[in-house]
């Protein structure tokens, strides 16, 4: 897990590292990691997204890995490349 605060901007080179980082850290299953940056807000697609995506792409890429990405938030979940997701209702009132 890494924490980006909302007033941290991660560029590409960050990201790259950070993911690349917990890939190796993981790497030795059958199928490589899911990437799930959660965040609040709605599902479409954001600048933050897009930075991290750049940065997965990258660091999947150099481990010879295939990407799967998600966006996650209390709602739902979204795949920033093809736009697939899926979405819920919370079943108990608040």
């Amino acid at each position: 897990m890494f924490a980006v605060r909302p007033e941290d901007v991660a560029d590409h080179a960050l990201a790259a590292d950070v993911l690349a980082a917990m890939l190796r850290r993981v790497r030795g299953g059958a199928e490589p990691p899911i990437v799930w940056l959660t965040r609040t807000g709605g599902l479409e697609l954001q600048d933050v997204d897009a930075r991290w995506l750049a940065g997965a792409r990258t660091a999947y890429a150099e481990a010879g890995a295939a990407l799967t990405m998600v966006i996650v938030n209390r709602h739902g979940w979204r795949d920033p490349r093809s736009g697939v997701g899926r979405t819920w209702t919370r079943l108990r009132g608040r």
